[in-house]
């Protein structure tokens, strides 16, 4: 239960081909995503630390 892979080439273009998920291209979009809700609770937690001064 995941996503198809036509779904996964189409939204990130990756790969050589539609009809299966290369695992590196896989990790790499978790990476990716992983480092932007990062940033993200970087932001949120210094928006806070203003809010609380």
């Amino acid at each position: 239960m995941g996503p198809m892979s036509q779904d996964f080439a189409a939204a990130f273009g990756l790969g050589f081909t539609d009809r299966r998920i290369n695992m590196v291209d896989a990790n790499g979009v978790c990476m990716a995503s992983i480092q932007a809700l990062y940033r993200r609770l970087a932001e949120l937690e210094a928006e806070v630390a203003k809010l609380r001064l």
